[in-house]
């Protein structure tokens, strides 16, 4: 059955709550008392004409995909490769800094991808050639001097992380496809 919730910082709950009663039960779960007897018609009515409004990130399996360990490694990518474009020299000779910066979001929202879709192998092979352009990108960062070396080793590790996940993964789909036959 759909389920209404919301959040709001943790610090901010004796503002919100003012007036009630509530207690912690668990680690993050809040129980709050009710003023008044809950009746279940009077909710059922207001249930009908609040607008929920789910937006397009959400999926209901989207802790999992961010706690995924491919997922993690491509987001620490996109984060990392973010910060580090942002001092890339500004050179109309250099578009590298800016589709370095398309690269990484595409390879992090093609894995984001990987646990939406029936067709894993497509999207796979897709951040794989993702990964396959970011590297040689970051090669020609490190070779026009516009990232450390420093800064180079970690995103090629993490690009190769993703890789061999990404190889990973398709021998999980493949061998799932092979146990039907």
């Amino acid at each position: 059955m759909d389920v209404i919730s919301l959040g709001f910082p943790e610090q901010t709950i004796p503002k919100w709550l003012n007036g009630y009663v509530y207690e912690w039960v668990q680690d993050g779960l809040l129980r709050c008392h009710m003023r008044k007897k809950f009746d279940e018609v009077e909710y059922h009515n207001w249930k009908e004409v609040v607008s929920v409004n789910v937006g397009d990130r959400f999926t209901p399996h989207t802790a999992v995909i961010e706690k995924s360990p491919v997922y993690k490694v491509a987001y620490d990518l996109m984060t990392q490769t973010m910060q580090f474009a942002a001092h890339i020299s500004k050179n109309v000779s250099n578009p590298v800094g800016v589709r370095i910066k398309e690269l990484t979001y595409d390879l992090c929202y093609a894995v984001r991808m990987l646990y939406d879709v029936p067709d894993r192998d497509a999207h796979i092979d897709k951040a794989l050639e993702f990964c396959s352009e970011i590297k040689f990108a970051l090669q020609v960062l490190k070779d026009l001097k516009e990232i450390s070396v420093n800064t180079f080793a970690l995103a090629s590790e993490r690009v190769v992380s993703v890789s061999k996940q990404l190889c990973a993964l398709r021998g999980k789909v493949t061998a799932k496809v092979h146990e039907g036959d």
